[in-house]
């Protein structure tokens, strides 16, 4: 049983995790958003799904039985919810402002991109 894999995905799950604590701690108690909050908690949502589903599947193969080699379920569907959260951070960036969630939300969400691109695309 092997650490890597665990540390590769658990990383983003805490970066998207204190992503979502300093959004709820700088989270405006007025009518006023200087940032559009509502994508970068919709891409910390993501990036912790993404990481969820990873864990899940390394539990499920660790503890149960093999994945088959030719299914790439998760796979797709981790690079599918990854890609849809990079475009919510992506999407958000407008604003001039720099937050420290939504650097987090990026990092996250291009890290996750990035390992199920390469789990997804090998054989």
């Amino acid at each position: 049983m092997t650490v890597l894999p665990w540390v590769l995905l658990g990383i983003p799950l805490a970066s998207a995790i204190a992503g979502f604590v300093k959004l709820r701690s700088r989270s405006p108690v007025g009518g006023e958003q200087p940032v559009p909050l509502p994508l970068i908690a919709c891409a910390l949502s993501l990036a912790i799904g993404a990481s969820l589903l990873g864990i899940g599947a390394l539990t499920y193969v660790q503890l149960v039985r093999p994945i088959d080699s030719r299914n790439y379920t998760v796979e797709s569907l981790g690079l599918l919810l990854s890609l849809a959260g990079l475009v919510c951070v992506l999407s958000s960036r407008g604003s001039g402002r720099r937050e420290i969630a939504g650097l987090l939300a990026f990092g996250a969400t291009l890290w996750l991109c990035f390992l199920y691109f390469m789990m997804a695309s090998t054989y």
